[in-house]
């Protein structure tokens, strides 16, 4: 089984000023596999300044945003279950087709030649 899939969001402060508290998890220790499943992903975030800059943030801060600054926030994904390279080859092409398994991921994780979604 393919572990669970995380999410990426992001929030634009459109004017004024805003106090933003996050609570992450799952950023320097990614969700277990189990039965010779790999981890999950692990979380992370980020500040994207209106000026260009970026700020990687920890799993906990309370920060300031500004208009025109950006919150990106990336979840960490479930760990899978079993040798991946023992998931049927149309599951991992259905995966690829609907866009949460890349090609390389495919070759490299579970062992498939997908060239270009089914």
């Amino acid at each position: 089984w393919r572990g669970g899939l995380g999410c990426i969001q992001e929030f634009e402060i459109l004017e004024g000023e805003v106090v933003a508290t996050y609570r992450g998890e799952r950023h320097f220790q990614p969700a277990a596999g189990m039965d010779g499943g790999l981890a999950g992903g692990a979380a992370w975030a980020k500040i994207q300044r209106s000026d260009g800059s970026e700020e990687s943030i920890p799993s906990k801060i309370v920060t300031h945003l500004r208009a025109g600054d950006r919150l990106v926030l990336a979840t960490g994904g479930g760990g899978g279950r079993g040798n991946p390279r023992e998931r049927p080859i149309s599951l991992v092409e259905e995966d690829v087709c609907n866009g949460k398994v890349d090609a390389e991921n495919a070759r490299s994780v579970y062992g498939c030649e997908v060239t270009s979604p089914v």
